[in-house]
């Protein structure tokens, strides 16, 4: 077999590669190390124009509706430049609980997130600290079996 990223999974990459070197230098970066939230101002609603936010999101609910192999790329880019924003949190993990769980708190998150009108902060049974929990719109929580959004 073989395994290669198609054109149009390595055109999303230069673009977000593109975006992410002018949006997100190591001098915004440095300087986000002094911000309350200690993100880069408007990197996240340029994320989620590009689509990056709704990349895992069921087109349903406004977003690109791909799968994981589509977020490989995408994450490295953010890796790349130590992107301070909670993308692999939303689009690897918390788009995807929520569009399994389905119902109220999908219909109500999944769009505003694929837009960056919301950010989400995730919280797994077991750990006791919740990542970026202070600046999300809603918290995500694991308990036993159940998944509750907490806005």
């Amino acid at each position: 077999m073989h395994f290669e990223f198609s054109e149009d999974q390595r055109l999303f990459q230069e673009t977000v590669r593109e975006m992410l070197a002018n949006e997100c230098p190591h001098e915004a970066l440095a300087a986000a190390w002094d911000t309350e939230t200690g993100s880069v101002a408007g990197l996240w609603e340029k994320l989620a124009e590009l689509g990056v936010l709704g990349l895992s999101t069921p087109d349903a609910h406004g977003g690109l509706g791909l799968g994981f192999v589509d977020l490989v790329l995408l994450l490295e880019e953010c890796g790349r430049v130590a992107c301070p924003e909670p993308v692999a949190e939303t689009v690897a993990v918390a788009a995807p609980l929520l569009a399994e769980a389905g119902g109220k708190a999908a219909d109500e998150w999944l769009p505003r997130i694929v837009s960056g009108e919301a950010r989400v902060a995730v919280g797994l049974e077991g750990n006791a600290f919740v990542a970026n929990a202070a600046s999300a719109d809603v918290l995500l929580l694991q308990r036993a079996d159940e998944l509750h959004a907490v806005p």
